[in-house]
């Protein structure tokens, strides 16, 4: 499992009213983590060709496996009998009173598809998204500020 946590820092908690503040940071970071997981989920370009294999060993496990299955050598993506669907999988759910984690859940291949840690070559040339990338892109949209303002007006004037 691949999870990204969203959370304000203590700092900030201690500035504002408690009683409102919960429910508007508890919301805040909800939606903080639907603009990462729209992050993760953008669409991939055509996969990088010809596929940079992490190792024989790699390329081999590939091939018996598409075998072993009757499937044809060459990858269909979006509707391979091997997909997982990762890119669709990944959810936001809350976390404590003020946080929220994007995760993805029960894909095998989920870290060397999108972890920063773990992406394999192939896929960084194709153009998939890691977890730390998506939350970089998210920070310097300029989103983060926008959605917590929004929500602390909308527990003051709501």
């Amino acid at each position: 499992m691949i999870t990204v946590d969203v959370e304000i820092p203590a700092a900030l908690l201690r500035q504002l009213d408690p009683a409102r503040a919960e429910k508007a940071l508890s919301s805040a970071t909800f939606r903080i983590g639907e603009l990462v997981q729209g992050e993760l989920q953008k669409s991939t370009p055509r996969a990088h060709s010809p596929v940079i294999w992490q190792s024989a060993k790699s390329r081999r496990y590939y091939f018996w496996m598409r075998r072993r299955y009757g499937l044809p050598l060459q990858y269909t993506r979006g509707s391979d009998p091997l997909s997982q669907r990762l890119q669709r999988s990944w959810t936001v759910k809350r976390q404590g009173r003020t946080s929220a984690v994007v995760g993805v859940k029960g894909i095998k291949y989920a870290k060397y598809v999108q972890s920063e840690a773990h992406q394999t070559r192939q896929h960084r040339a194709t153009g998939w998204v890691t977890e730390a990338t998506a939350v970089r892109n998210v920070a310097r949209s300029g989103d983060v500020e926008r959605v917590v303002q929004q929500a602390v007006a909308k527990e003051w004037t709501g």
